[in-house]
């Protein structure tokens, strides 16, 4: 039954493979039972008789725990259980288990990414099929990352996901859902970044009873043990932040002790799934991806096709040769080709041959944000030629 009810993906206690040597049999049952959704009584004619069971139950009952008989012989059904309708052990367990699932609360907080998900998503049908396969398979994947510069579509990738693959499907799989985005701290080494925010929301919004104790490590070790007591989906993005920038000897690794502490303790076991989103190699991490409890992946530019599309979706007219250049001069760059599109349909009515006012240069496309950067001169400079009524 446990090894069932896990394959359902419920998170399962008891009392043969759940407890170390040493640990107290009661306490972590009465623990296990006070933090548990749904409490699953294996009804026999030998339960009947033991006193564990019967004190169990009777906790369950006092804490109004929501609790399901499985009746695994003809054993008359305990007069405490009242009107409790039972599941049979036999050929219909596994559809009454699936009708349990379905039937337990979820609890999704409000988002702070999906007002920046896009109604369009350009090439990146692969990417959102991927989030699909690490979501659905269960498999020792417990921290995804994505990496890549400013401006290569990471939030719009990932809020997108979470808009039409899960939030508009009713939240398939999902029993916690919790998202946090980093970019209003700014990226500059000498900001105090600090994810004291996040982490006081996060405890507050699983349970926790005073999220203002303990030191930065141990809130951050408190909240993983919360969010893995429910198949959770955390979304941390623009990450960056919290960890050290690219010129520091410490490049990639966190600076804030309690967003180390959370990830660490995810990698390692995590029945959810954390997705986290960078500039930078989460140096952390690298440990855990042999084993595959992390893994990390850089989001590539956008395909010619998939860049010709969107400026195509953005009123632009030209040829496919004329399209491709524009695609390259780019570098292919998300936010770039976004901001040309618009550039070129607002100054001069979509035609491509007017890219040419954005002095693009190769080496532009070596460095993050240069690209983008040259696009919003040519749009300063059309702006400031018309005077005071074109810059309102």
């Amino acid at each position: 039954i446990a090894r069932l009810l896990r394959g359902l993906g419920f998170i399962v206690f008891n009392d043969d493979g759940s407890m170390d040597a040493g640990d107290s049999i009661s306490e972590a049952c009465e623990s296990a039972i006070r933090a548990c959704d749904l409490f699953i009584l294996v009804h026999s004619k030998h339960s009947v008789e033991s006193a564990w069971v019967t004190r169990e139950l009777k906790l369950a009952i006092e804490l109004e725990k929501k609790i399901i008989p499985i009746c695994l012989d003809q054993t008359p059904k305990r007069p405490e259980l009242g009107d409790i309708l039972a599941v049979k052990f036999g050929g219909d367990l596994l559809a009454g288990l699936s009708a349990v699932q379905q039937a337990l609360p979820r609890l999704i907080a409000p988002s702070r990414i999906l007002r920046h998900a896009p109604k369009e998503l350009f090439g990146r049908d692969d990417w959102l099929d991927e989030l699909d396969a690490v979501w659905d398979s269960r498999t020792s994947v417990n921290v995804y990352s994505l990496i890549a510069w400013g401006g290569s579509g990471k939030t719009s990738l990932v809020a997108h996901w979470v808009n039409r693959r899960l939030a508009r499907r009713g939240w398939p799989g999902v029993e916690r859902y919790f998202d946090w985005s980093f970019y209003s701290q700014g990226t500059r080494e000498q900001s105090q970044a600090s994810a004291d925010f996040f982490i006081a929301a996060a405890l507050e919004f699983f349970g926790d009873p005073d999220p203002t104790q303990g030191s930065a490590w141990d809130r951050g070790q408190r909240l993983a043990k919360l969010v893995r007591r429910h198949r959770t989906l955390l979304v941390l993005d623009g990450i960056e932040p919290l960890q050290y920038p690219p010129n520091s000897q410490m490049a990639g690794e966190f600076k804030d002790q309690a967003i180390e502490a959370l990830l660490n303790a995810l990698a390692q076991d995590n029945p959810g799934l954390c997705i986290v989103t960078s500039r930078e190699p989460l140096k952390n991490l690298e440990t855990f991806e042999e084993g595959g409890g992390a893994e990390e992946k850089p989001l590539n530019h956008l395909t010619k096709e998939a860049a010709i599309a969107l400026l195509r979706h953005l009123a632009i007219a030209g040829t496919e040769a004329e399209m491709e250049a524009a695609w390259r001069d780019a570098g292919g760059h998300a936010l770039t080709l976004q901001l040309l599109g618009r550039f070129l349909a607002d100054a001069h009515g979509g035609d491509i041959r007017r890219r040419k006012e954005v002095k693009f240069e190769v080496a532009d496309r070596e460095t993050p944000g240069r690209t983008a950067m040259k696009v919003m001169l040519a749009y300063e400079t059309w702006l400031q030629s018309a005077g005071p009524d074109r810059q309102r």
